[in-house]
């Protein structure tokens, strides 16, 4: 599936995050940011969940996220508010 075109500007980021669902968990990185999503770089892109928690840091904050596409050793993800 091809890359969608971001919905705002994303800056270039190298940061380690962790990636969460049901007890389920990953590491990647995050490549680019937005205020609205980012980009994923993940070992295995098909075994992301469409939804999940990802952390970037060990103080307990995480956000709610939506896989929007997959490709190669990427995912591109939006920042959501699950009801």
């Amino acid at each position: 599936m091809p890359a969608l075109p971001a919905r705002s500007p994303r800056s270039p980021a190298s940061k380690a995050a962790v990636i969460s669902h049901g007890g389920w968990m990953a590491g990647c990185t995050i490549t680019d940011i937005s205020v609205s999503g980012a980009r994923l770089l993940v070992a295995r892109p098909e075994a992301v969940p469409d939804q999940f928690e990802l952390a970037t840091d060990l103080s307990g904050g995480s956000r709610r996220c939506r896989t929007v596409w997959r490709e190669g050793g990427q995912i591109g993800i939006e920042f959501v508010d699950w009801v």
